[in-house]
């Protein structure tokens, strides 16, 4: 109980350090995905933003900015009369972002990280961290004391030591843990059964092989170790359609290698492999494009502008070859993703239409009740001879229709 009041007590410590006057307000977490990188905040009259950036050390993470480099490399969006979004650069470590309106100031601490984890059920004190970006549990990490001593750690599985500041770090990155730890102990996230996928590359060309190697774990105790059993696989399109699939057994001592054959009149797009191994699933992504310089284009409508959480959104998209006729029986897919955490990303939408005499197609996407944050649309457009043309768009779900 110490241990984590510690923890607690840390935690409020550096994320409460900012002056709030009420005109300025963050609407971000403190916890960031790197990939995502943004920062959402209101103001009423904005003066400028200050943005610095440290690598992890124990005074910064005190709150302490003055060795922190100030960035110029970042980009600020206005959004509506108070709203603004700073993207930052993809680099893990620590923000500290100063917000000055007409007559106040508010600093906020952010962590851009690349890294998740959990606690094991059952076991209070023990954990895994997952990199999402390589897509590996570490073996280590580190942490620091409450007088400043950096304290490595050793696993996979990794305990909780007392005495230690309660954040845990791998190079820049900072562990972020998805629920409070006293809601922590739910059914266990730390599966029993992965399959590890291993490609020659992450992008093809149509025609081109696609090459790969699947290796089965099973958990045991505190680590995964190699494992046989039978499993299956297979690729999906990115219309969710079947091109592959293959059973396989495997041993201890060795791993299954597949090759999935694409021609070159394949759909473009990003592929998943999934490996179902005694009912729990793995999955991995590649994509195959090609640069053929496309006939058309695609212009995207979305209505209304205002959006508000679980109402409708009628999205149009308009195909027209590069003279400006419409370009009648395209296939139009869309993928709508909203981001339930941190981290993970849902897709809650897909569908997929021609497009009329007027190069057109209408989707209507709901968003899921009570879903307050940024929505991506991935749209993929293709004409008669399969060339494709991809777009994606972000728009913001607000909770109602006034803006404090």
């Amino acid at each position: 109980m110490r241990t984590r009041l510690s923890y607690l007590l840390f935690i409020l410590t550096i994320l409460l350090i900012s002056t709030s006057f009420g005109y300025i307000s963050f609407l971000s977490p403190n916890f960031i995905n790197t990939k995502k990188g943004e920062i959402l905040f209101k103001s009423g009259k904005l003066e400028r933003v200050v943005v610095r950036y440290s690598k992890v050390n124990f005074e910064a993470l005190k709150g302490d900015p003055s060795k922190a480099k100030r960035l110029w490399f970042y980009r600020l969006k206005k959004l509506d009369d108070r709203s603004y979004k700073i993207i930052l650069p993809k680099k893990s470590g620590i923000y500290f972002v100063d917000v000055v309106d007409e007559d106040e100031h508010e600093r906020k601490i952010f962590f851009l990280s690349n890294l998740k984890g959990w606690m094991i059920e059952g076991k209070s004190t023990f954990f895994v961290v997952y990199d999402l970006k390589k897509k590996k549990f570490l073996d280590k990490i580190f942490t620091f004391s409450k007088d400043g001593k950096k304290i490595e750690l050793n696993g996979p599985i990794f305990s909780f030591k007392p005495g230690c500041s309660g954040l845990f770090f791998h190079g820049n990155d900072v562990v972020y843990f998805r629920q409070p730890w006293d809601s922590l102990f739910f059914q266990s996230t730390y599966p029993k059964n992965r399959a590890l996928i291993i490609l020659d590359r992450p992008v093809y060309k149509p025609g081109q092989n696609v090459l790969g190697r699947i290796i089965l774990l099973r958990r045991k105790w505190d680590r995964y170790v190699l494992a046989s059993g039978e499993a299956n696989v297979k690729i999906k399109d990115p219309y969710g359609n079947t091109v592959f699939s293959d059973s396989f057994k495997t041993s201890e001592e060795e791993a299954y290698h597949f090759e999935f054959k694409t021609t070159r009149e394949i759909s473009t797009g990003y592929y998943t492999v999934e490996v179902d191994f005694e009912n729990e699933k793995s999955s991995r992504e590649f994509m195959i494009k090609d640069y053929v310089k496309p006939s058309f284009e695609i212009f995207v409508e979305t209505e209304p502008r205002f959006i508000l959480s679980s109402k409708p959104i009628t999205l149009k998209v308009k195909m027209k070859y590069l003279d400006g006729k419409p370009l009648s029986n395209g296939q139009v897919s869309l993928y709508c993703h909203e981001y339930m955490d941190f981290y993970e990303e849902k897709m809650f939408y897909k569908d997929s239409k021609f497009t009329d005499e007027n190069g057109e197609a209408v989707f209507n996407v709901v968003t899921s009740k009570d879903y307050i944050g940024y929505l991506t649309l991935q749209i993929l457009a293709n004409d008669e001879s399969g060339i494709q043309v991809e777009k994606t768009i972000d728009l913001y779900v607000h909770r109602d229709e006034v803006i404090i």
